[in-house]
């Protein structure tokens, strides 16, 4: 409350709030499980480290992004880890590196699924949520889900990170 005795409510009250923040945090904690040196590593993350929390807040872009399309906890954490990747050079970078490809900002699932806990290929069918309302895209020829190459809708980040399109 401010003096006057009146809430000071989030930015974007009337919107999402953005999660400039919860990406940032995100894209620190993928950094440290995705190792480089002394070989290629990945260190599984939980959801509650991912999100700083059990879930990411209802009233954050996020949070509505997952109750508005229906997502799962896994959908969600690999949606945040695609934005993460995007606004992260370095983490693209380790990320490519890994996975032995040369285009950094794209995952496949079978990256996600040594990332994240829980990880379930439906989630990358055609007719999943992710994919039914182009939340993610393939990059790349289409091959088998869990070898092809994912990235975010570039309008879904620019929604997380607060980017108002023109």
């Amino acid at each position: 409350m401010n003096q006057l005795g009146v809430l000071n409510l989030p930015e974007g009250l009337d919107g999402a709030v953005a999660d400039r923040n919860l990406i940032s945090a995100a894209a620190d904690l993928l950094r440290g499980r995705i190792l480089l040196d002394p070989e290629p590593a990945i260190v599984p993350t939980g959801f509650a480290e991912l999100f700083g929390g059990p879930a990411p807040p209802p009233w954050s872009a996020l949070g509505r992004i997952q109750r508005a399309f229906g997502l799962s906890r896994f959908e969600t954490a690999l949606l945040l880890t695609f934005a993460a990747i995007s606004v992260d050079p370095a983490l693209a970078a380790a990320c490519a590196a890994i996975q032995g490809q040369s285009r950094s900002g794209a995952i496949s699932f079978a990256f996600a699924a040594r990332l994240l806990p829980e990880a379930r290929l439906a989630a990358m069918r055609p007719d999943a949520p992710l994919r039914l309302w182009r939340l993610i895209e393939p990059d790349g020829p289409n091959e088998a889900a869990s070898a092809s190459l994912f990235r975010i809708d570039e309008r879904v980040l620019f929604h997380l990170a607060g980017a108002k399109l023109a």
